[in-house]
C-alpha cells in the first residue's frame, strides 16, 4: 500500500502522541536514529553511521553474557549501583574488552551495568547527536527504551525528562500505519492477508553480468506467481513502475564518466596506427612508443585522468584504465590493505592490483604533493591534497600480503607549488628515462593540459544546461563530495542511480558553476585543501544562486581527516540549510543509505514550510587578527595549552619580555568530556583535548576574554593541524566569545611565521627555543637516571625542582647557569646495580607523544614494565620546521625571509651545541640528529617531499635504531593520517633494521586496557631483541646514562 523510510514513520508515530514533541531518540536492536521536530515537521535527523555499541543487540549480548535479564533486572541492578563503570563510548569490540577488564578487576555488578547503560547513552549522543540540538520534549522509542537503566541515565545526562512513549518498541510501524492509512483514503489495501509468510517460497542468488558492476541480484519466487528481485543497483529487474518515475531524468554521473574518458578515447584512437598490437611488439630499445601503461580508476584520476590519458596517448602509449569498481575489488581493499587508511585509499590499492594481473609495462601512480590551483586569480593560495595522497606509491609497495610487483611503477613526484614548474621537470625526467625526448614531453603536458581543460568546461557547461531546464518548484541534489568518492559507483553505493530511481536529478558537483556565484565571497578560512576549498565555494553557491532548488548531501568516508574539520564549516556556512551527511565504508549497506535518501526529501519539505529569508549581510570574518594587547595597550594574558613540560618555557618566555602568561593546567577528564560536547566526533583528540582545555579556562570565575588570548600555532597542512584554532574560535563565536584572539604562527610559510613573531620583543623566539632546549635536555637525562634509581618519589622531585629553576632562568635570562644547577642535582641519585634495560625510543605525534594524559601515562608505564625511554623532543619538530621555511622562502623568491630563517637556525643550531654539551659525558647520545640526518634516514620509505610527521617519524626511529635503541612506540591520535602512514611502513622499515620490535599506539581519550596488555608484550620483545644483539655485538647495547 506505501513505502516509507523509518525516519518520516517514527516521527508520525510521535507525533499522533504528542504534537508538542521537538526531540526522538529511537535506539532498536540493529540501528538508532536522531529527530529533530519544529512544528510537527521533520527539520533535522541523522541514524548511526557503522558502529552498534549505541544499540540494543549490543546491550543483549552484554546482559546475556552478565548471566543477567535485559528486561527488569539489568534496570533493577543499575539503580542499585553507587560507582557505574566507565565503559567508554566507542565501538563494540572496545567497550565489552572495558568490560571484560572491569569484572577482571573485581567490579561489582551493578556498578557493571549502570556502566553499561552510561556508555550506550554517551555513544548514542556522542556519535549520533553529535552538536545537534537536543531539545525539551525528548520522546525515547525503540526497543531499548523499555530499559529503564538506559532511560535514567539519558535523563542524568542531558538534564531534562525523557519520555517514553506507550508500544514504544512499534513506533515505526504505528506511524506508517498512520501515513498508509492517511494515503489510501477509501481505497482498498493490496495487504495479500497474515498467512503469507506459511507460502512457500524459494530463493535465488545469481550476478548479474549486464555491466561492469556485477551486483549480486536474489530471486524471490512464490510458487507460480511473479517472482521479485532485489539487490541491484539499476532498475533492470525492478518493477515498472518503479522504472517509469525516473526515466526522464539524465544520469548524469553517467555523462561525467564518459567526458572523463572522452580524451582518452580520442588520443587513443589518433595514435593507434603508430602503436604495435600487444603481441607484436617488439622491445622497445629504450623508445616510450608502444608502451601500455596502466592507470588505476582511483584517488585523483577522477578528476584528472583527460591530463593524463591525453599526456600518454600523445607519446604514443596504449593506457589501460582499471575496471569500475566492483565488489571483488572492494573484497581486495580489505583483504590487503596496509593499515587502517579510509576506504578510498583501500580501493586504490585495489585497483593497483588489478592492474598487476594485465599484460602491461608499467603502472602510473605518482606521488601527488598538492594540487594545480584552481583559483587563478589566487595563485599563492595552497591546493593541499590530504596527507595520504603522497605517500600513495609508497603505501601501495607496503600493503600486507600483496603479491610481488609484476608490472613496475612509474612514480614522479608532482609538485605544483612555487611556479617552478617542478611537476614539468618530474616528468621529462620519467619521459627521459623512457626514450621520449624532452620537446615531445613538453607537447604532451601541452595536450594533457587543453584535454583537462576540455573536460572541466564540458562539464561546466552541461551543468548549467541542467540547472537552466530546472522548472519553477524543481528541485535537485547535488553531491558534496570529492570526485574519486562521489563518482565512482562503486564507493557511492549507486547514490545517482538510487535517487533517479525515486525521481530526484542528482548532480555531481563539478557541474556546478562556482564561478558564477554573485553572492558575496564566502569567508576566508584557510582552508588548504583543494577539495576542501572547492565544497566551501559549493555551500556557498547552494545557499545562495541553488537556494530552493538544488540540496547538497555530503559523501564522506569513516577516517576522513579533512572532512572531520570541513563538516564544521561546511554547515556554519549553511546556516540551517538542509544538508544530509552519509559516511561510507566497506561496511556499508543499501538500505541505510535508502532510508536516510527517503527521510531527507521529507526533511526539505519541513524545512520549505518554515524558511526564513536569508540575510544579505556579508558575513564576518571568522578568524579575527591576533591581538597580543588590548585596546588600552596592556598586554593581554596568554593561555598556552599543556604539550609537555616544554610548554612552560615559552610562558616563562613570555613573561621574561613582561608579558603575563601561563600555561593551562594539564588535560583530565573534565577537558575532554568539554572538548568532546562542542566537537563533531571526529576530530583529533589534540584538537578535543586542547579544546577542552581552553573551555575550562573560559569558564573559570573572573575569565576576561578582553585581557585573555590563547596561543595556538598552525600550519598550511597537509596535516588537520591547521584547522585547530580556526575550529576552536568558530566554537568560541557560538559560546559568546567571539573576540578573543588567538596567537597563531604559522609554520607552514614563511610570511605567516616571521609576520606573527614580529609583534614580540625581538629577543623571545631565541629565549624561548633556549628554554625549550634546557627543559629537553633535563628530561633526557631524568629519563636516563630513573629507571635505575631505588627512591623514584625523590627523583621525581629533583626533577620538578629543576623545571622550576630553569623555568626562573628562563624569566631572568640566564638559561645556563639554572641549567647547570638543574642538572647538578639530578645527577646526585646513585644508579642501582640491575642489569641494562631494553631502551624504547617514542616517536609520532608531537602532541599526544608527550602528552601524559593524551597517551594515557606511556612513559612511566614502560618504566614501570623495565623499559627505558628516549623520546622524540620538540627541538626536533621546530628544526624541521625551520628548514621547511628556509625551502618555501628560497622557492617563492624571498631572499630576506631566506636569510631570517637561515640565520635563525644557525642561532638555534649554536644555542642548543652549547647547551648540550652541560650534559657531555653524563648521558650518551646528548646531540639531536641533524634534520638533514632524519630526512636522509626516512627517504628510503617515504620521500621527504610528502612532508608531515610521517617524515620524522620515520627518520628518527631509524636513528634512534642507530644509538642503540631495542624498540620503536609510534604514537598517534585515532585515524590520524601521518600516523596510520608509518604504521603501514613499519613492517618494511623493520625488515631493514634487524627486525627491532615495532608498535603503533593511538589514542581517543578513553582508557584502553589493552593498550598495557600490547605493551606488556612488547616490552618482552624488546628485551629478547636487546639479549639477541649483546650476544652478537656485545658493546652497542648501553644505558643512556
Amino acid at each position: 500500500d506505501l513505502v516509507r523510510n523509518e525516519i518520516t514513520a517514527q516521527a508520525t508515530a510521535a507525533l499522533h502522541l504528542d504534537p508538542q514533541v521537538d526531540t526522538i531518540f529511537e535506539i532498536g536492536g540493529q540501528d538508532s536514529k536522531y529527530i529533530c521536530l519544529q512544528d510537527g515537521l521533520v527539520v533535522d535527523f541523522t541514524m548511526n553511521k557503522v558502529c552498534a555499541a549505541g544499540t540494543g543487540s549490543f546491550l543483549e549480548e552484554q546482559a546475556e553474557k552478565l548471566g543477567i535479564e535485559i528486561i527488569g533486572e539489568f534496570g533493577d541492578l543499575a539503580r542499585q549501583s553507587s560507582q557505574p563503570s566507565q565503559l567508554g563510548d566507542r565501538c563494540t569490540v572496545f567497550m565489552e574488552s572495558d568490560l571484560v577488564s572491569c569484572q577482571n578487576k573485581g567490579g561489582r555488578l551493578e556498578d557493571l551495568v549502570a556502566g553499561l547503560g552510561y556508555s550506550i547513552v554517551h555513544n548514542y549522543l556522542h556519535l549520533v547527536v553529535g552538536d545537534r540540538k537536543v531539545g525539551q520534549r525528548i520522546f525515547f522509542q525503540g526497543g531499548v527504551a523499555a530499559n529503564q537503566a538506559v532511560v535514567s541515565a539519558f535523563e542524568q545526562v542531558v538534564g531534562r525528562p525523557v519520555t517514553v512513549p506507550p508500544h514504544h518498541d512499534v513506533t515505526g510501524a504505528i506511524g506508517v500505519a498512520l501515513l498508509a492509512q492517511k494515503a489510501a483514503g477509501d481505497q482498498p489495501s493490496r495487504f495479500q492477508g497474515f498467512d503469507l509468510s506459511q507460502r512457500r517460497y524459494t530463493v535465488e542468488t545469481f550476478i548479474c553480468k549486464g555491466c561492469e558492476n556485477l551486483c549480486e541480484i536474489n530471486q524471490v519466487k512464490f510458487g507460480q506467481e511473479r517472482q521479485a528481485f532485489y539487490g541491484a543497483r539499476c532498475e533492470r529487474y525492478e518493477e515498472d513502475q518503479s522504472k517509469k518515475l525516473g526515466l526522464s531524468l539524465p544520469n548524469l554521473l553517467q555523462e561525467r564518466e564518459e567526458l572523463l574518458l572522452a580524451s582518452l578515447k580520442r588520443s587513443q584512437e589518433s595514435q593507434a596506427p603508430a602503436r604495435p598490437a600487444p603481441g607484436q611488439r617488439a622491445a622497445h630499445s629504450g623508445l616510450g612508443v608502444g608502451l601500455r601503461i596502466g592507470i588505476p580508476r582511483a584517488l585523483f584520476f577522477y578528476e584528472y585522468l583527460p591530463f593524463w590519458g591525453a599526456f600518454f596517448g600523445h607519446l604514443g602509449c596504449e593506457v589501460v584504465v582499471s575496471e569500475v569498481t566492483n565488489q571483488r575489488l572492494a573484497n581486495l581493499a580489505v583483504e590487503h590493505a596496509a593499515t587502517e587508511i579510509c576506504f578510498p585509499m583501500k580501493v586504490a590499492f585495489a585497483h593497483l592490483l588489478s592492474l598487476q594481473e594485465r599484460e602491461l609495462d608499467y603502472i602510473f601512480f605518482p606521488s601527488v604533493i598538492n594540487y594545480p590551483q584552481a583559483d587563478q586569480a589566487n595563485p599563492d593560495q595552497v591546493a593541499q591534497t590530504c596527507p595520504y595522497i603522497p605517500t600513495v606509491p609508497y603505501l601501495a609497495l607496503a600493503a600486507s600480503n600483496a603479491p610481488g610487483q609484476k608490472v613496475p611503477l612509474l612514480r614522479p613526484i608532482l609538485d605544483y607549488r612555487w611556479k617552478r614548474g617542478y611537476w614539468q621537470k618530474a616528468l621529462i625526467e620519467m619521459g627521459q628515462k623512457l626514450g621520449w625526448p624532452a620537446k615531445r614531453i613538453r607537447e604532451a603536458i601541452a595536450q594533457g593540459e587543453a584535454a583537462q581543460a576540455r573536460f572541466y568546461q564540458a562539464a561546466q557547461t552541461r551543468g548549467r544546461e541542467v540547472l537552466d531546464q530546472l522548472k519553477p518548484g524543481e528541485r535537485a541534489i547535488v553531491l558534496i563530495s570529492r570526485p574519486y568518492n562521489g563518482c565512482d559507483s562503486g564507493l557511492n553505493l549507486g547514490l545517482f542511480q538510487k535517487l533517479k530511481k525515486m525521481g530526484i536529478l542528482t548532480l555531481p558537483m563539478d557541474f556546478l558553476p562556482l564561478e558564477e556565484s554573485t553572492a558575496p565571497a564566502p569567508p576566508k578560512y584557510n582552508i588548504y585543501w583543494l577539495y576542501g576549498q572547492k565544497i566551501l565555494q559549493a555551500a556557498h553557491y547552494l545557499k545562495h544562486q541553488g537556494r530552493d532548488r538544488l540540496y547538497p548531501r555530503y559523501l564522506t568516508n569513516f577516517g576522513c581527516g579533512p572532512d572531520s574539520f570541513l563538516m564544521g564549516f561546511f554547515k556554519a556556512e549553511l546556516e540551517g540549510y538542509p544538508c544530509l551527511q552519509i559516511e561510507v565504508d566497506e561496511h556499508n549497506a543499501d538500505a541505510g543509505l535508502v532510508t536516510r535518501c527517503e527521510a531527507f526529501l521529507d526533511s526539505i519539505e519541513g524545512y520549505l514550510s518554515r524558511q526564513r529569508p536569508i540575510s544579505s549581510a556579508t558575513p564576518a570574518s571568522p578568524v579575527p587578527a591576533s591581538r597580543p594587547t588590548r585596546s588600552n595597550g596592556a598586554p593581554r594574558e596568554i593561555y598556552i595549552p599543556y604539550m609537555s613540560d616544554s610548554s612552560y618555557a615559552v610562558a616563562a618566555a613570555f613573561r621574561a619580555f613582561g608579558i603575563p602568561a601561563q600555561v593551562m593546567p594539564e588535560s583530565d577528564q573534565e577537558s575532554l568530556e568539554l572538548g568532546k560536547q562542542f566537537a563533531l566526533g571526529k576530530e583529533c583528540l589534540p584538537f578535543v583535548l586542547t579544546l577542552g582545555d581552553f573551555l575550562k579556562v573560559m569558564r573559570q570565575p573572573g575569565f576576561d576574554p578582553e585581557k585573555s588570548s590563547f596561543f595556538m600555532p598552525t600550519s598550511d597542512g597537509p596535516c588537520r593541524f591547521g584547522m585547530y584554532y580556526q575550529r576552536q574560535r568558530q566554537i568560541f563565536t557560538q559560546q559568546g566569545y567571539p573576540d578573543v584572539p588567538f596567537i597563531s604562527p604559522n609554520q607552514g610559510n614563511s610570511n605567516g611565521y616571521f609576520q606573527e613573531f614580529n609583534q614580540f620583543p625581538s629577543g623571545f623566539s631565541r629565549l624561548a627555543w633556549q628554554g625549550i632546549v634546557a627543559y629537553e635536555l633535563l628530561e633526557k637525562l631524568y629519563r636516563a637516571t630513573r629507571p635505575y634509581v631505588a627512591d623514584r618519589p625523590a627523583i621525581d622531585q629533583s626533577y620538578r625542582e629543576g623545571l622550576q629553576e630553569i623555568s626562573y632562568g628562563i624569566v631572568h635570562q640566564r638559561v645556563e647557569p639554572s641549567l647547570q644547577e638543574a642538572i647538578e642535582q639530578l645527577s646526585r641519585f646513585p644508579l642501582d646495580a640491575s642489569p641494562h634495560k631494553p631502551i624504547i625510543g617514542i616517536v609520532g605525534e608531537i602532541y599526544l607523544r608527550s602528552h601524559r594524559f593524551g597517551n594515557q601515562n606511556l612513559v612511566e608505564t614502560i618504566e614501570e614494565l623495565g623499559g627505558e625511554v628516549w623520546q622524540s623532543t620538540t627541538q626536533e619538530w621546530i628544526l624541521y620546521v625551520n628548514s621547511w621555511l628556509q625551502l618555501d622562502s628560497w622557492e617563492r623568491w624571498d631572499l630576506p625571509g631566506f636569510l631570517r630563517a637561515y640565520l635563525k637556525q644557525k642561532v638555534q643550531l649554536r644555542d642548543a651545541d652549547r647547551l648540550s654539551r652541560l650534559l657531555e659525558g653524563r648521558l650518551e647520545h646528548v646531540h639531536e640528529p641533524s634534520t638533514e640526518d632524519l630526512l636522509r634516514s626516512a627517504d628510503p620509505y617515504l620521500h621527504r617531499s610528502c612532508g608531515t610527521e610521517a617524515v620524522v617519524s620515520l627518520g628518527r626511529s631509524a636513528e634512534f635504531f642507530r644509538e642503540g635503541a631495542s624498540g620503536i612506540i609510534s604514537v598517534m591520535p585515532f585515524t590520524c593520517m601521518p600516523g596510520n602512514v608509518v604504521n603501514a611502513l613499519f613492517k618494511r622499515f623493520k625488515e631493514d633494521h634487524e627486525n627491532i620490535p615495532c608498535l603503533s599506539l593511538s589514542y581517543d581519550g578513553l582508557e584502553d586496557t589493552h593498550i598495557r596488555t600490547r605493551l606488556e608484550a612488547f616490552i618482552v620483545q624488546a628485551r629478547q631483541y636487546q639479549e639477541r644483539k649483546c650476544r652478537h655485538s656485545p658493546g652497542d647495547s648501553k644505558r643512556g646514562r
